[in-house]
């Protein structure tokens, strides 16, 4: 029996990115369109994954999970029925609650670390979601977020076909060893573009303020 031909590794990566990316993207649309609390819960568990992430990349020195994600749980909550004040608030809790539960471990080796980083990952991903949920009440924050979406979705693919065919200078080889700088820029121009394309079609996001939000 002759043996099955493989696909080429780049082909099955694609294939692999195209199958996860495509229900993805409906199932964004879809909480997108809903807005409220379904949209407030994809926004959680999105931060979720994102916070830990991070914490598993921080792992070495432990950050307090527990604290971080029910500090981002509570902010996305503050967001969605509070003011922008309330989140303020919870953000403070967020202090003295990683500050105890670190300390109720057993283990208390690199503390201030762990401490630091837990709270570095509140800020980094959780002040991003609450954005999200802010945004999305606004008059035409489902247009935004759609837009935010449709950028990043095709500046993340724009990138990776940049990287793959012209990548050559490495972007930082001991975290991620085949991000090039040509990825990169492949990725902002990419994701700049499709920010003013969408501006075109909605008359209230003007061509600078679409390609000013598009490359941020």
């Amino acid at each position: 029996m002759a043996a099955r031909t493989r696909p080429p590794r780049g082909q099955s990566d694609l294939l692999s990115r195209v199958l996860i990316a495509i229900p993805a993207a409906l199932f964004a649309i879809l909480i997108v369109g809903q807005g409220g609390l379904v949209w407030a819960l994809g926004i959680f568990a999105l931060g979720v994954l994102a916070l830990g992430e991070l914490y598993t990349l921080m792992g070495r020195v432990r950050p307090v999970k527990l604290a971080g994600f029910l500090t981002l749980g509570g902010m996305i909550a503050a967001a969605l029925y509070g003011e922008p004040r309330h989140v303020v608030m919870v953000l403070a809790i967020a202090f003295p609650l990683t500050f105890w539960l670190s300390f109720l471990r057993p283990r208390r080796a690199h503390v201030s670390w762990a401490i630091a980083a837990t709270l570095f990952g509140v800020l980094w991903v959780g002040i991003a979601m609450v954005h999200a949920v802010l945004l999305r009440e606004t008059v035409h924050g489902s247009g935004l977020m759609v837009d935010v979406l449709l950028a990043t979705f095709l500046g993340d693919t724009a990138a990776y076909f940049g990287g793959r065919l012209y990548g050559r200078t490495a972007l930082a080889p001991t975290i991620s060893p085949n991000k090039t700088m040509e990825g990169l820029l492949a990725g902002v121009v990419g994701g700049t573009v499709v920010f003013w394309l969408a501006g075109l079609y909605q008359d209230w996001l003007t061509g600078p303020h679409a390609l000013l939000i598009g490359f941020c």
